[in-house]
């Protein structure tokens, strides 16, 4: 009897710690999504660490396939054939320079880009694809546009445009 209490008490107190850390990684997880999207323009800045991560790993998938097709993961599933021929662009001197500097900062260097929080029709092409508009970021060099978003699966590309065109 008392092996019996002991060994309910002891699965008792697992659910209750497994509930608690389960509950507690929901809740900050929540928190973290919240203040990201609420963050305006420092969270738009602080985005382009992801995005030139991002651009880095295409460029390097596309140094071993000029095809673009190594890039697929870099983009919203669902947009990436449109963009697949266009991925490879980036290996374009100053691309990825450009998206990852920004004319904010001074001195200011060039090439450089902007970035803010999407809106207009480029929040209807995020929330064409399921995704919050808030976690979306618009960077632009130019003529040059590239919009990302942060989503279940990581940080996705889900629009290039003129991507060479930087200044």
């Amino acid at each position: 009897m008392w092996i019996g209490i002991g060994v309910g008490c002891l699965v008792l107190a697992l659910v209750v710690v497994v509930g608690g850390c389960w509950y507690c990684t929901k809740k900050t997880g929540e928190a973290f999504e919240e203040a990201a999207g609420g963050m305006g323009q420092i969270g738009a800045e602080m985005s382009r660490i992801s995005l030139s991560l991002n651009l880095e790993g295409v460029k390097m998938s596309c140094s071993m396939d000029p095809s673009g097709a190594g890039a697929a993961n870099y983009f919203h599933a669902t947009i990436f054939p449109t963009y697949q021929s266009q991925a490879c662009q980036v290996n374009t001197p100053g691309v990825v320079e450009a998206f990852s500097r920004s004319c904010q900062s001074q001195p200011q260097q060039r090439p450089c880009s902007d970035v803010a929080i999407v809106s207009g029709t480029d929040a209807d092409l995020a929330t064409g694809l399921g995704l919050n508009a808030q976690t979306c970021y618009a960077y632009t060099s130019g003529s040059a546009k590239i919009i990302a978003c942060n989503t279940d699966l990581g940080y996705k590309f889900i629009h290039f445009e003129n991507v060479t065109a930087v200044q």
